[in-house]
């Protein structure tokens, strides 16, 4: 079967809306340096569905997590987002069986009120919304030869959706990481996206425009450190990194007949000349250029 044919007819399934938050607890995780990225425009509202499709063995109940970011531009008193989080199970011939769906939150920009299994936490320039084991039951049959959970063979194929609604305040890019969705207690699907898998991610927009997205660098932290900086032959300076959320720095020196850098960031120089000082924090790097005079 052509799992990508069978992707695109499917778009019409039923989903519920959630709406997104604004107000937030402090972060005190690192995120991934990889995820998928979906566009939010400004110009109108947007539906995208972020969606994936995978064999499973079926289950009565599903339960899906995920790590969605928000950017925090994009995210004013007068924003609202929504999402909606739909299972859609099929027989392995592609014939519609059963629809779940689940509610992530019921916020509007502007108050936080986290449903059940939903935090939401503040990293850096991005509000992230991270879902952890959300049930998703079946509720719905498709009728016909399936009309109860029994009639479902015990291997079908699963159609989990994240559907995003809104306008953002600026054109902005959502990014969605760690995706894993169960099947009663056993993983049926699992993905950080710092490789390659195939079929790992759908892009549904407009009218039922299809496109697959590829896992693209990214970090929701900060890493902040004065590109340039001067230090005297025998003397020590602390180039200042500063990171969000708080987390180890390491420190290299390109060369350290001119210049070396310690654990905590404090550079010696030790004769006239340049070396290049790579900073790393969080999935971030920075290079500091120090002149040793």
């Amino acid at each position: 079967m052509n799992m990508k044919k069978l992707l695109a007819g499917v778009l019409a399934a039923a989903m519920v809306v959630a709406a997104v938050p604004a107000g937030v607890a402090e972060a005190k995780a690192t995120p991934t340096n990889k995820a998928v990225a979906l566009t939010f425009s400004s110009e109108s509202d947007t539906d995208a569905i972020f969606a994936v499709l995978d064999e499973s063995t079926k289950s009565e109940e599903y339960a899906l997590s995920a790590d969605v970011y928000y950017p925090k531009s994009a995210v004013t008193e007068k924003t609202a987002y929504s999402i909606a989080v739909n299972i859609d199970v099929y027989t392995s011939e592609g014939e519609p069986a059963a629809i779940g769906s689940a509610k992530v939150s019921n916020t509007l920009a502007g108050g936080t009120a986290a449903a059940a299994n939903t935090a939401v936490e503040e990293i850096g320039d991005y509000y992230c919304f991270k879902i952890t084991s959300l049930p998703v039951k079946l509720s719905q049959y498709a009728g016909g030869s399936i009309s109860k959970y029994a009639d479902i063979p015990d291997k079908v194929l699963m159609f989990p959706e994240l559907k995003f609604s809104g306008k953002a305040s600026t054109s902005s890019k959502i990014y969605v990481d760690n995706l894993v969705i169960k099947a009663g207690s056993s993983v049926a699907y699992k993905n950080t996206f710092d490789s390659s898998q195939k079929d790992s991610a759908t892009e549904i927009v407009g009218s039922g425009t299809e496109k697959s997205l590829n896992p693209s660098k990214f970090s929701a932290g900060k890493l902040e450190v004065k590109e340039k900086q001067t230090v005297k032959v025998g003397k020590t300076i602390n180039l200042g990194a500063k990171t969000e959320p708080t987390g180890k720095i390491t420190y290299k020196s390109s060369n350290k007949k001119v210049a070396t850098v310690n654990s905590k960031g404090v550079v010696k120089g030790i004769k006239k000349g340049k070396a290049k000082i790579t900073v790393t924090a969080n999935g971030l790097k920075q290079v500091v250029t120090v002149t040793v005079k």
